[in-house]
């Protein structure tokens, strides 16, 4: 079987449609696929670990470095991520499809819409749009949306968005991760609610440099005492900033670029954190966590997951300050049983096997598009 997908990585964008991608590839693979990648080459692209995963790459021109062609006639709220109109892309993608003929195209980009995908239909058998925002049209035969909502509104945000046929695999049981989360946290005991060491990672490309305010925040005299694994990507920008602020704190050690944050996860009693595609990682490893929504689009997701009791949420991180992380560090310290409580749900919610799900449903080979499926 031969499955494309249309995702990109920058400094703006972020990495997480990319890794997400890069873990259903993963699975797909193992199970005999061949997938190959359409990326435009954005600063802080992420082509190079595409390959060394072992998939192919198809690179569409970067957007020049100045201002990009506008898009601003799609009518789409994140429009711009494109790098161009959503016609050239469209047009773009299709020759190289062309090429390829996959027996699935999986679309996870939230610039693209049901009009680029009418585009591909006649260069691919099926489509899977893989989506978090709920904001647009979609004309697929599959959608898997891997976030937290009601289970009422968690329908209810695709009512009108995608064909009556089209199957949705909704909620964080289809979150797509590596295996090595739902593996490792099979194995590990459940936790204690205390809280000795942090994990801190604000996203793979953290372009305003939220760790940096939150390495500040732990300096304070009351949290002196947490040993803290801090984690940013290879396209931070302010690295050696970042490094002199972990060098200026006792116990505390700079991860750069990890294959996988699984094993940091499993050491860590609690987690400081944005609202992206870690979030879903941090949840199946049951580490408790307190969250800032580093883009707008996290926004409706964490407050609905705070509400329901899922996390601690501070808010937009334009909105938060120094003194506002290390007190919520403080005020979830002091609660052990309510960190108890958040592990155990994260886990019960988010099993870790979206992966295999997934992978499994493509090769069904089936098309239907018959029934939701929530969870």
């Amino acid at each position: 079987m031969k499955v494309a997908f249309r995702a990109d990585a920058s400094t703006r964008i972020g990495t997480g449609h990319i890794m997400r991608c890069l873990s259903l590839a993963d699975q797909l693979a193992a199970r005999g696929a061949r997938c190959l990648f359409v990326c435009r080459a954005h600063e802080g692209h992420l082509l190079d670990l595409i390959v060394q995963r072992g998939h192919e790459v198809r690179s569409l021109p970067g957007a020049p470095a100045t201002d990009s062609p506008s898009n601003a006639s799609s009518g789409l709220t994140h429009a711009d991520w494109l790098g161009t109109d959503w016609r050239t892309d469209a047009g773009q993608t299709h020759a190289v499809l062309a090429e390829f003929r996959p027996d699935w195209l999986v679309i996870d980009h939230y610039a693209i819409d049901s009009r680029w995908e009418d585009m591909q239909r006649d260069v691919c058998a099926r489509m899977l749009a893989i989506d978090d925002l709920a904001d647009r049209q979609h004309n697929t035969e599959l959608l898997v949306d891997p976030s937290w909502y009601a289970p009422k509104s968690a329908a209810a945000r695709y009512v009108n968005r995608v064909g009556t046929d089209c199957e949705c695999l909704l909620g964080p049981k289809y979150a797509l991760l590596k295996p090595a989360f739902a593996n490792l946290a099979e194995l590990m005991p459940p936790r204690d609610g205390l809280v000795r060491r942090l994990f801190v990672f604000m996203g793979g490309a953290d372009a305003d440099n939220e760790t940096a305010k939150v390495l500040r925040a732990l300096m304070r005299e009351d949290l002196q005492s947490l040993v803290v694994d801090v984690v940013i990507g290879r396209g931070h920008p302010d690295i050696a900033g970042v490094t002199k602020l972990v060098e200026a704190r006792p116990g505390t050690r700079l991860h750069i670029a990890l294959p996988s944050l699984a094993g940091l996860m499993a050491r860590a009693d609690m987690a400081i954190g944005g609202g992206g595609g870690a979030g879903a990682e941090r949840l199946c490893m049951g580490l408790p966590s307190l969250v800032i929504s580093l883009a707008e689009n996290q926004v409706g997701m964490n407050r609905a997951m705070q509400d329901a009791g899922y996390v601690k949420y501070l808010g937009e991180s334009r909105h938060v300050n120094i003194s506002q992380i290390a007190d919520g560090v403080v005020e979830m310290m002091s609660d052990p049983s309510a960190l108890v409580r958040m592990s155990r749900m994260g886990q019960e919610i988010l099993p870790g096997r979206g992966s295999e799900i997934v992978a499994a449903r493509l090769f069904d080979g089936t098309g239907s598009r018959k029934e939701n499926v929530r969870s």
